[in-house]
């Protein structure tokens, strides 16, 4: 979590057909290892595509095992409505 600058995971999902901007993701490598990345709706493709992968150098991915909602960055700035 410390690499991907996230503070909060939130909560486990399961993977939708589609969703809407960067979500922390699991990914299950093809060694066995499971690790955690910053994933995308690629529109083009109609398929989820990894934008960031703090551990790439650790092996090829085989699959997303789940994403993760109620995420929070450690930055962020919250607003009163």
């Amino acid at each position: 979590m410390e690499r991907l600058n996230l503070s909060t995971i939130g909560k486990k999902t399961a993977i939708s057909d589609k969703w809407e901007g960067d979500v922390p993701a699991l990914v299950v490598r093809r060694n066995g290892t499971e690790s955690y990345v910053i994933a995308r709706w690629d529109e083009k493709t109609g398929k989820p595509r990894i934008t960031f992968d703090p551990e790439g150098n650790n092996g090829m991915i085989k699959n997303i095992k789940c994403l993760f909602t109620g995420f929070k960055y450690k930055n962020s700035v919250e607003k009163d409505e």
